[in-house]
């Protein structure tokens, strides 16, 4: 579908235009957007002090991939946080960590110690699921007692939908079609976060800009700082952004 943009001077998209349809979104002082469009409807997002989202209210629910789960979507959706910024509870579901990996029944690769991905899922009423990721870190197979399940994604993460993890191999949202990644959280069917980058990597126009509007070069495991990946015959090196910052004016305007 295509879509046309509008944005101020800060480089937020003030309104979208899909498939002919004019979407309004909304932005706080703090360059929190407060009127999020995605892929289950309308919502409007509440912030905390931390500029961490702790209420999302639905507005206008309108699933573009699955209309007949507008009727399922909460009207309200509660999240609270650590003092270290980690999202411990969403309404009743709470969450363990270990770092910043979410450890509520997940195994993860203990030979990825910053890039990491989940193995596996087990203990819920759900059963036990196996996770296989492409060479870009996404779940691209999800395996249960019952079936597999082969997903594709878009290259800015639509299409993940059959798993919790998915995309990036983080935790999607299933109400609201979000990724969450610690800090931040991230609309694919745009393709950029809902708030501002919180330690300024890029400033100007990148602070929403998602991998610098390169995820097939670049990776954000904490929603933080995008990471440029350097693939070598013995295997993947992972070049911080801050070590770029000279080529900043490049990515000002993204």
């Amino acid at each position: 579908m295509n879509c046309m943009y509008v944005a101020n001077g800060l480089n937020q998209y003030m309104g979208i235009v899909r498939g002919g349809v004019y979407e309004r979104t909304a932005f706080d002082l703090d360059g929190n957007q407060t009127n999020v469009v995605t892929a289950t409807g309308e919502w409007a997002v509440e912030y905390n002090g931390e500029n961490r989202p702790v209420r999302w209210s639905l507005l206008i629910g309108g699933n573009l991939e699955n209309p007949a789960e507008i009727r399922n979507l909460p009207k309200t959706i509660f999240m609270s946080y650590d003092r270290a910024g980690r999202r411990i509870a969403r309404d009743d579901a709470y969450a363990l960590y270990g770092g910043h990996l979410n450890i509520t029944q997940t195994i993860w690769d203990p030979s990825e110690p910053i890039e990491t991905r989940p193995l596996a899922r087990i203990g819920d009423e759900h059963g036990t699921f196996l996770y296989f990721q492409d060479g870009n870190k996404n779940v691209a197979s999800v395996v249960s007692s019952i079936d597999i399940k082969n997903i594709n994604y878009t290259p800015f993460g639509l299409g993940g939908n059959r798993s919790e993890w998915g995309f990036s191999s983080e935790y999607l949202d299933s109400s609201i079609k979000a990724i969450y990644y610690n800090f931040r959280h991230y609309n694919p069917i745009i393709g950029r976060w809902v708030s501002r980058d919180s330690i300024e990597v890029l400033q100007g126009g990148g602070a929403y800009s998602f991998n610098v509007n390169d995820p097939e070069n670049f990776t954000d495991h904490l929603g933080q700082c995008p990471v440029l990946l350097l693939y070598q015959e013995r295997g993947l090196l992972l070049v911080s952004l801050w070590k770029l910052l000279r080529y900043q004016r490049r990515y000002h305007t993204l």
